[in-house]
């Protein structure tokens, strides 16, 4: 025997049915200690006041605040560390429009010790120093690959570089010379 599973109605219920999907969805609160624990991401939920709340993770909260994600905003009160490590922030719909609009603004450069990085003989690592130069590490064996394919054509590089003792290339080039 065939057992329907489709529901029958009108064709105005049908059509009321679709005119329902088109409409966005109801935010549903959720307690933000019930999700799932993240270190790398940051999660957002809505209260039933309709105001945003916002676990950052410790290892996330340093770089928020490094590019001024709450800039023009006062969190009050100010947010401390929970057990985990991880910050809860609760922003008003004006104050997360605040958020939205200081995320669009470009990551700010963290300086780098190139020589901290780890090595590695089968890629160029980039970092930016205090000056917004961008310093190359370039092992020996790519160093040779991008001679010979005119890396540098057209920027001269002064000083000329000289091989370290691992055998890798430090240069060190402009924002204008790096486009």
């Amino acid at each position: 025997a065939v057992v329907s599973t489709q529901s029958t109605g009108t064709p105005a219920q049908w059509d009321k049915f679709q005119e329902n999907q088109k409409k966005p969805p109801k935010p549903v609160p959720v307690d933000p200690t019930t999700l799932p624990d993240s270190e790398d991401q940051i999660t957002a939920t809505k209260d039933p006041r309709g105001n945003f709340v916002l676990r950052i993770p410790a290892k996330i909260w340093t770089i928020v605040l490094q590019n001024d994600g709450f800039e023009g905003i006062t969190l009050d009160p100010a947010p401390t560390p929970g057990k985990d490590g991880s910050y809860t922030v609760t922003l008003t719909p004006a104050q997360w429009d605040k958020v939205q609009e200081n995320q669009k603004k470009p990551p700010k450069p963290v300086p780098v010790d190139p020589t901290t990085l780890p090595d590695s003989e089968d890629q160029i690592t980039a970092t930016k120093d205090t000056r917004g130069n961008f310093v190359l590490r370039i092992p020996a064996k790519i160093w040779t690959i991008v001679l010979q394919n005119d890396g540098f054509e057209g920027i001269t590089l002064d000083p000329a570089p000289t091989p370290s003792k691992d055998g890798s290339y430090t240069v060190t080039l402009t924002p204008a010379q790096w486009d």
